[in-house]
């Protein structure tokens, strides 16, 4: 890997770190709703685990960030910062995948329930936020890619 710009490792990290307290948000924005939204009791438990797990990962963003923060400028570190962005991006991802797919739920059963739009239209603009946050940080991520 060539040299790592500290600058765009430094973009990265501020995009992920924004991207992960996007997801502690509105994952706690959503479980403070969850107990008013008219919704099947299958999706408002599909909804709470989701949030779950977003907020796991913000943590986990989180450490991994301060670990990177400290690996910058290290010598030899060029392959661990990859590796670590990767796996940042790949967490998030993944995340990315759950939304969508609870988005997705939710907006077949207000078609199918109109009481239940208000749940989908709270979710998917709260995964709007978040995968709009999402894209920035993959975006800051293929620049370091780019640049090895």
């Amino acid at each position: 890997m060539a040299k790592v710009n500290v600058e765009t490792v430094r973009a990265v990290m501020a995009a992920a770190r924004h991207c992960a307290m996007e997801m502690f948000q509105n994952a706690n924005f959503i479980q403070g709703e969850l107990p008013e939204l008219d919704m099947p009791d299958e999706l408002r438990a599909r909804a709470e685990q989701v949030c779950t797990e977003l907020i796991g990962t913000k943590h986990d963003v989180i450490s991994e960030l301060s670990e990177l923060d400290e690996l910058l400028g290290t010598q030899d570190s060029e392959a661990d910062i990859g590796s670590r962005v990767n796996r940042i991006v790949t967490w998030m991802g993944l995340d990315m995948v759950q939304m969508h797919e609870l988005v997705s739920a939710l907006h077949s059963a207000s078609r199918e329930d109109p009481e239940y739009a208000v749940a989908f239209v709270l979710v998917a603009e709260s995964a709007a936020s978040i995968v709009n946050a999402f894209n920035a940080t993959a975006e800051a991520a293929g620049k370091i890619q780019a640049s090895a």
